[in-house]
């Protein structure tokens, strides 16, 4: 594994958004240096579609600013990079980064949870992991329906586990009947934990399809 600084990543200013150009295996690579070092390292993936739901949605644009890593999933992102002149190298597509970090998973033998929309999708998803990478210990799972009131008992759950990787997914079909307390869940599952397994745990974003 080659080491690769954070903080040596380019960024790239697209439509009031910073962006890092980072590959693929660039952004695998510092994923697997965050879990080895026991940081925490949160991931944001954008698409046209998202920037500009982020102009309206508040918590959306929080959070996805928030993250310590910020990728472009779309050529639409690509290309408006190169016309404002802050070119980024290529697309690192959330489900793309969603199956590199899983392979990750299952050559570490890393554990992961998985937040994903309805039930039916959950269960899905979770058997292919299980069955495409048995090497990776699913710690747990949950589905995207619960009131903010249950966001904290969720996230407690997540945290006991201590999962090396958190993966978050939504539907952009369903996201906006995903209440509040869905969507800030996953800042909750480090953000009010003590435990130092809590910052090991990788936020990626990406499409479950």
């Amino acid at each position: 594994m080659n080491d690769l600084a954070l903080g040596s990543i380019p960024i790239k200013e697209v439509l009031g958004v910073s962006i890092h150009g980072v590959s693929m295996d660039q952004c695998v690579t510092v994923c697997e240096q965050a879990i080895a070092s026991q940081r925490r390292l949160t991931i944001g993936v954008v698409n046209a579609a998202k920037l500009v739901k982020m102009r309206s949605d508040r918590l959306l644009r929080d959070s996805v600013t928030g993250a310590d890593l910020i990728v472009a999933d779309g050529m639409a992102v690509i290309w408006a990079s190169r016309v404002l002149g802050q070119p980024l190298p290529g697309r690192v597509t959330g489900i793309d980064l969603f199956e590199g970090l899983l392979a990750l998973a299952n050559r570490k033998e890393l554990s992961v949870y998985v937040l994903a929309v309805t039930h039916n999708v959950l269960e899905t998803l979770v058997k292919k992991v299980r069955s495409d990478y048995p090497g990776a210990k699913v710690a747990g799972q949950h589905d995207g329906y619960f009131s903010e009131a249950e966001a904290e008992q969720v996230a407690t759950e997540i945290s006991s586990v201590k999962p090396d990787m958190l993966f978050v997914g939504k539907s952009p079909v369903v996201f906006d009947s995903l209440d509040q307390g869905a969507r800030a869940v996953a800042h909750a599952s480090y953000r009010n934990s003590n435990s130092p397994h809590a910052h090991r745990i990788p936020l990626v974003d990406p499409v479950i399809r």
